[in-house]
């Protein structure tokens, strides 16, 4: 009678145990589904700021991708700006506004000076890169040799 006990109780100890371990395993699985989860969700909804922060800080010396540029502001944008068509010329703007504003003053906001010459230049026809690090402001240049040249100054100093 007492191993008869003995044994149902060691079962039961067994069983327990195996219990604890399951509950355990269970609770890793799910606490990575909440991780994982969150993870996801961050991505998901902050992604083109992810996005824009590492484009405007760690590929600052490169070129800048001008579907990524209002051409009127001058600026870095998160989304994908809309081309817009002025004399044969492609401008990207972020809004309506911004493509009125261009077209009905052309002369004023179509140029900008190269940004390590002085010289002015067609925006639509430049090479784009930012200003400094960690800002959207924009700069244009004329040649991959200006735009090379305005950088390795500013690594320099």
């Amino acid at each position: 009678m007492k191993n008869k006990k003995k044994v149902e109780k060691l079962i039961k100890e067994q069983k327990l145990k195996k219990e604890k371990k399951t509950n355990k395993i269970l609770f890793s699985i799910f606490i990575a589904f909440i991780f994982a989860s969150i993870v996801f969700n961050s991505v998901y909804y902050f992604g083109c700021d992810i996005k824009c922060y590492y484009r405007e800080n760690f590929l600052w010396d490169k070129e800048v991708p001008r579907n990524y540029v209002c051409m009127n502001g001058d600026k870095h944008k998160l989304h994908e700006t809309k081309a817009i068509s002025i004399s044969n010329n492609i401008f990207y703007v972020c809004s309506n506004e911004c493509a009125v504003e261009i077209k009905y003053h052309f002369s004023k906001l179509a140029y900008s000076k190269d940004a390590l010459t002085g010289k002015f230049i067609l925006k639509s026809n430049a090479l784009v890169g930012f200003k400094s690090k960690n800002q959207s402001d924009v700069v244009y240049f004329e040649n991959k040799k200006n735009f090379s040249n305005y950088y390795s100054n500013l690594k320099n100093n």
